[in-house]
């Protein structure tokens, strides 16, 4: 499926999901006793965030999510948008009433773009014009002794609505991830978990500043935490349908862009209508009901944002990609995706390495369009070059460009060749699982690549295996290599999320160029079998 319409699909569900939602958070906040809605929200953020997780297992892009400004700002925005919909019903704003009026986030994400880059990018003024006059028309139902403070919290929400879409559109780690589903719903799970840690700071925060008594039907008071009927609402319902919402509004609005999206959730309030009449067949939520001029300008804004994603859509359309042109994108893009993790998805370093421009990268990752000849051989060339002789778990060197190398060393006048092997590695593994594993192997790599930087050459050869050429270093040398070496891979490592430091221990062996033999390979075989005797000395076991 094509990127552009995975993202239409899933900005249609985002809307499904968003009527749900608000239906939700109303009836839990307005028709439930002693339920107080943040907590609710709170809860099922935090029990959406483990559902992803879960489902999403461990992996790439964890730690980067969870440093990234634009988790920590997403979430902030989306707890902001939640306390002001939570102050917009309590003011006596209908769901109706305040899905209707949100829907002026189009105009205003049009409004931002030109303030950001001075450019007015308008799909179809008609439509636009369409939306104010249906937003005027929903605003005259409103009656005047709550119209003005209703209006306050309806401003707010839109403009955090309208920088959230923004902060997503440009979350590196939701970008990087894509293509990759359980990366997609790992970075959304570590993205809930932290706006599930800030809302619950503000909440208790409040507590503690006693707004729970001077705004007792929004700030909830401590016993509110401790309820079983929040606790099962959130577990039950609400974490699926935060978890849903909150991944797909990431993946369409990476695709279809912030404006687009905004227009697709136009027609959350005709969603609501069918969501609230089956609600209150089955709870005593009242049935839905339109005011005429509610029903007349909520007609105009759906069919408004219809104009504009048909006008959107035929804009977009381009012609389906040629089966050659397709067959070459992918095979480009299947490169870019192995070198990105063969630098742990840093993109800098992976287009630095082939040769192209970041934002040349990313255009081809996230537009289907052809590539040209000449890009597709030099990022394959460069591939080949560069990339494809390295270890794509640590960045070092593998087992293959070690042979190579071995058998170039008539090029330098002298080397020492060091065989690592780590001692006992698998009980580490054992005990304190493969993630952890990978992360001292690559931590051992980069420690010897930057104590043995070019013209010296660093490589894993598999397992817990590594390789190292020193050129220009004399056979009296050895002893102090084996030493400094030993020293620098017994050094602590700090895992995340560990509470405790791992040490691990190496047994070496080396041999010498040109004094010991001129064949590298012979030499390595050399340097093997001693690495086995300073074991045996140690009374290591393999």
């Amino acid at each position: 499926m094509a990127n552009m319409k995975k993202g239409w699909i899933y900005a249609y569900l985002t809307a499904l999901m968003w009527a749900v939602s608000a239906m939700y958070l109303k009836t839990i906040s307005s028709y439930v006793e002693n339920v107080n809605g943040l907590v609710v929200v709170l809860l099922s953020m935090i029990g959406g965030s483990f559902l992803l997780l879960i489902m999403a297992g461990p992996g790439r892009l964890s730690i980067e999510t969870l440093k990234s400004s634009y988790t920590w700002s997403f979430g902030t925005l989306q707890i902001l948008t939640n306390l002001f919909c939570f102050a917009a019903y309590a003011t006596g704003l209908s769901v109706i009433e305040t899905t209707l009026l949100a829907r002026s986030t189009i105009v205003v994400s049009i409004i931002y773009l030109f303030l950001v880059t001075g450019k007015l990018v308008i799909k179809s003024k008609l439509g636009v014009a369409s939306i104010l006059l249906g937003l005027a028309l929903v605003i005259s139902t409103i009656p005047m002794e709550f119209r003005y403070q209703g209006l306050f919290w309806i401003g707010l929400i839109v403009v955090s609505m309208v920088l959230r879409t923004r902060v997503a559109e440009k979350h590196k780690q939701s970008n990087y991830a894509t293509g990759d589903y359980k990366s997609e719903m790992r970075v959304t799970g570590y993205i809930l978990a932290i706006t599930s840690l800030i809302y619950a700071f503000i909440l208790f925060s409040a507590m503690k500043l006693g707004f729970n008594e001077s705004m007792p039907h929004i700030v909830p008071n401590k016993e509110m935490f401790f309820s079983m009927k929040p606790f099962f609402l959130a577990l039950g319902v609400g974490a699926v349908i935060m978890a849903v919402m909150r991944y797909t509004e990431l993946i369409a609005t990476k695709h279809i862009g912030g404006t687009n999206f905004f227009t697709v959730l136009a027609f959350v309030p005709a969603f609501t209508l069918p969501v609230q009449y089956v609600a209150s067949l089955f709870t005593n939520i009242p049935a839905p009901t339109l005011l005429p001029l509610e029903a007349v300008g909520g007609a105009l804004i759906i069919a408004s944002a219809i104009r504009i994603v048909k006008k959107s859509n035929n804009q977009k359309r381009a012609p389906k990609l040629a089966p050659r042109a397709a067959k070459d994108l992918y095979i480009v893009r299947d490169t870019i995706r192995t070198a990105k993790i063969c630098f742990n998805d840093d993109i800098a370093k992976t287009a630095k390495s082939l040769g192209i421009a970041v934002s040349t990268l990313d255009k081809i990752m996230r537009h289907d369009k052809p590539i040209t000849k000449t890009m597709k051989e030099r990022i394959i060339d460069n591939y080949s070059k560069n990339i494809a002789g390295l270890d794509h778990l640590t960045g070092a060197n593998n087992k293959t460009s070690c042979d190579i190398e071995l058998q170039k060393l008539s090029d330098v006048d002298q080397a020492l060749i060091l065989f690592i092997d780590l001692n006992k590695f698998k009980p580490v593994n054992d005990t304190y699982g493969h993630t952890a594993g990978d992360m001292i192997l690559k931590g051992i790599s980069e420690r010897l690549m930057e104590l043995f930087k070019e013209p010296h050459f660093v490589a894993r050869l598999g397992g817990d295996e590594y390789t190292v050429i020193i050129k220009g270093a004399k056979a009296t040398d050895l002893k102090k290599y084996v030493k400094k070496v030993k020293e620098l891979i017994a050094d602590s490592f700090i895992i995340p999320d560990l509470n405790e430091e791992i040490q691990v221990g190496c047994s070496i062996g080396g041999a010498h160029y040109p004094s010991e033999g001129d064949c590298g390979l012979k030499l390595k075989e050399v340097a093997d079998k001693r690495m086995y005797e300073d074991k045996k000395n140690n009374g290591v076991e393999r």
